[in-house]
């Protein structure tokens, strides 16, 4: 029998109890502080995200990845600060921090940029679904599995249990469930929510590998239209490498576009936008 969302997250927590996530830095917290004021101050939000040289570098980075579109390149901080919403900014602030933070190693490197892969092709499918911005998918992206990296800590063998959701990213989700009582997308969710990271984002995470998102979010469409998104993402990433297209592989990628109803021209963009922005090298290293 399969366990409620409720008990997954409890498992989860159990899971976390001798480890301490990651705080959230002073700078995202002044950040989100200064952004929600009633008249922010585009020099202090700009200090802000100089603060640190090497999570300004990475932001800059991901806002020219395809992210934010733009005639020109976003070359330093107050060109962002004038260029880009300042949702997005925050939304893309979080990212470069969270993704630097929380990678000590080659694997969790490895695992982070292909979350950044799946981001960079949700972002630009985002151009199709009217109610998600480019920053919100590109986060999704990033986010959904991020709770690798706690498992991968936890259990010797989840590296395995990597690959198998690859090429079979539904029931091995299932699967995932019932041997460890509790799952990645679950996990990610927790370090979402105390990172602040939209609800609608850190809500859709927790459904990202279930087949019946459609029925169960009928009441959410935007939250479904996100989890849609990343589906098709993920498939558009994982599927360029032949050792992982699968029949399921390409179900789930359809789930995903029909729900969306996603043009042939989508689909040719996200893989364009694969092809000329995540395939150029590791867009991220570790931060210690």
């Amino acid at each position: 029998m399969s366990l409620t969302i409720q008990q997954k997250i409890q498992n989860a927590h159990h899971l976390l109890q001798d480890k301490k996530l990651p705080a959230i830095p002073e700078e995202v917290l002044l950040l989100r502080e200064e952004l929600t004021k009633k008249y922010p101050n585009s020099v202090n939000i700009a200090n802000l995200i100089a603060k640190n040289p090497e999570n300004l570098s990475l932001f800059l980075k991901i806002a020219n990845t395809n992210v934010v579109k733009q005639d020109e390149p976003i070359n330093d901080v107050k060109a962002a600060v004038n260029l880009i919403g300042l949702g997005d900014l925050f939304n893309l602030y979080v990212s470069s921090v969270l993704s630097r933070t929380l990678i000590a190693n080659p694997a969790e490197a490895e695992v982070m940029n292909e979350g950044m892969q799946v981001g960079i092709v949700a972002a630009e499918l985002s151009y199709w679904v009217y109610d998600v911005s480019r920053s919100e998918a590109f986060m999704l992206g990033l986010l959904q599995n991020i709770g690798y990296l706690f498992m991968l800590e936890k259990f010797a063998d989840y590296e395995t249990q990597i690959n198998r959701l690859k090429v079979s990213p539904l029931r091995q989700f299932e699967a995932e469930e019932a041997r460890y009582q509790t799952d990645h997308a679950v996990l990610s969710s927790i370090l979402g929510k105390k990172w602040g990271i939209p609800e609608k984002v850190v809500k859709a995470v927790l459904f990202h590998h279930d087949a019946e998102f459609h029925c169960k979010l009928h009441n959410h469409p935007t939250i479904a239209n996100l989890v849609a998104l990343v589906m098709v993402s993920s498939y558009i990433v994982y599927s360029s490498d032949e050792r992982y297209l699968t029949q399921e592989l390409k179900d789930y990628g359809k789930l995903g576009s029909r729900h969306l109803k996603l043009p042939d021209e989508a689909m040719k963009a996200g893989r364009a936008a694969l092809q000329k922005w995540g395939k150029s090298g590791t867009l991220m290293t570790g931060s210690h």
